[in-house]
C-alpha cells in the first residue's frame, strides 16, 4: 500500500466511528436530483475505508466508467472527512461554537453543491 493511501487510512481509522445520526444538513436545500444525491448516511467509516482500499488497488485506467468510480470514491472519502470534522467539533466545543458552526457549514455546503454521484 502506498504512503498516501496509508496516510488516508490512518486519518479515517484514528477518528471515532460515526453513528448514522445526527443528520447535520437537513435544513439545507438540495437542488441536486434526488437519485444523484450523496446522502449523509452514505458517508460512513466503513464506506470511507472501502473507498480508500478500492482507490489503492484500482488506479484510474482512462476509461470513463472507471474514472467515475474513482471520482465517487474520492467523494466518499472527502465527504466522510468533512462530516467527521463537523461532528468532532460539535462534540469537543459544543454545537453552537464557532468551530462547530464553521465545520458544519463547510460540510453542508459541500454536500449541497458537490454531493452528487457521477454516473
Amino acid at each position: 500500500m502506498s504512503h498516501k493511501a496509508l496516510s488516508v487510512l490512518a486519518i479515517i481509522v484514528s477518528g471515532p466511528v460515526l453513528a448514522a445520526e445526527p443528520e447535520l444538513c437537513g435544513a439545507y436545500p438540495r437542488k441536486i436530483e434526488p437519485d444523484m444525491q450523496i446522502q449523509e448516511l452514505d458517508l460512513t467509516t466503513s464506506r470511507a475505508l472501502q473507498a480508500v482500499k478500492d482507490l489503492e488497488k484500482n488506479l484510474p485506467k482512462g476509461s470513463r466508467e472507471h474514472d467515475f468510480g474513482t471520482l465517487n470514491r474520492l467523494k466518499v472519502v472527502l465527504g466522510y472527512t468533512l462530516r467527521r470534522q463537523a461532528l468532532e467539533d460539535a462534540a469537543q466545543f459544543g454545537a453552537t461554537s464557532t468551530p462547530a458552526k464553521a465545520s458544519t457549514t463547510a460540510f453542508c455546503t459541500w454536500l449541497v453543491e458537490k454531493g452528487f454521484w457521477y454516473d
